[in-house]
């Protein structure tokens, strides 16, 4: 997960550089940064990038390509990085189970692991939960 989200930094930053320096060779009238280029970058998960460097650095934002694109395409990769991190869920809670087991390495690690994964029992009888615990005793008469 850590991984997914430093390329997802380094391929937003990227990106927006590379619509800036495009932006900068635009002005001073030198060779420019193919627009495959820039779309690449964009299917390469740098979407967002490419739309901050748009209405950031106002470049590009006349073309439609641009301007119909972009906005789609962030979309759709938000929500493949979602659907990443959903699938990714019942995993990280397999791996902190098995991280506390190693852990407890003595006796209890079943009874650690059981009170993660399963439901609360209910309060001993003659009590009506946790304040009944915390609460003092009636004065006696």
């Amino acid at each position: 997960m850590k991984i997914l989200a430093i390329y997802l930094f380094a391929i937003n930053v990227a990106a927006f550089v590379t619509m800036a320096v495009d932006k900068h060779r635009a002005q001073t009238r030198q060779w420019r940064v193919r627009e495959a280029t820039l779309f690449l970058e964009a299917f390469a998960g740098g979407s967002l990038g490419v739309l901050m460097g748009m209405y950031l650095c106002r470049h590009k934002t006349q073309h439609k390509r641009f301007s119909i694109t972009m906005p789609i395409q962030v979309l759709v990769q938000a929500i493949i990085v979602l659907i990443i991190v959903l699938a990714q869920k019942p995993y990280a809670r397999k791996k902190r189970l098995k991280r506390i087991k190693e852990r407890e390495s003595c006796g209890n690690a079943r009874y650690v692991t059981r009170r993660i994964t399963q439901k609360p029992s209910a309060p001993p009888a003659g009590t009506t939960g946790p304040a009944t615990m915390n609460a003092t005793p009636p004065p006696s008469q």
